[in-house]
């Protein structure tokens, strides 16, 4: 776990697995939204289901991100574990 100098000496700021992940995606979303890609958002912390999985191991996937091809979030294309 990465610490940052905070301005107030009585405060300490740390960085972990999830702050990073939002400031990712929060990237992504910058380029998504200057490039004309089939990428056009990402989210994270969302629950994808299948009615289509062949086991139980895919039934329900909690990737830490999930990137769209629309602005509507309705259709995912990859799911990210950091």
């Amino acid at each position: 776990m990465m610490k940052k100098q905070s301005n107030r000496p009585e405060t300490s700021i740390s960085i972990n697995e999830r702050s990073e992940g939002g400031m990712l995606i929060v990237e992504m979303n910058n380029i998504f939204n200057h490039r004309d890609w089939k990428f056009k958002s990402a989210i994270g912390e969302l629950t994808v289901k299948t009615k289509f999985a062949k086991d139980n191991r895919n039934a329900s996937l909690f990737p830490d991100a999930i990137v769209f091809e629309d602005e509507n979030n309705l259709t995912p294309v990859v799911g990210w574990e950091f």
